[in-house]
């Protein structure tokens, strides 16, 4: 991790007081709905998750959504 994700997964460890955040509060640290997330689960594509039954609760891990909001943006000039 460089120090702009330690940065940030401090803040957001701080801020949910656990490793793994339900996808609720997954989508509002990337500003995404749910229904987005889930068709990106669906589809295959998107952040890595965590589920411990087929039908069970989806949970996401603060260093795939940290990587996540890090790699995926653009630098401009």
């Amino acid at each position: 991790m460089n120090d702009l994700q330690k940065q940030l997964f401090n803040t957001l460890y701080e801020t949910y007081g656990s490793m793994m955040v339900s996808k609720r509060q997954a989508s509002e640290i990337i500003g995404r709905s749910r229904a987005s997330m889930d068709n990106d689960r669906y589809a295959g594509k998107g952040i890595n998750y965590f589920q411990d039954t087929p039908n069970g609760d989806v949970k996401y891990s603060l260093t795939d959504l940290v990587e996540y909001l890090t790699t995926a943006s653009i630098k401009t000039a």
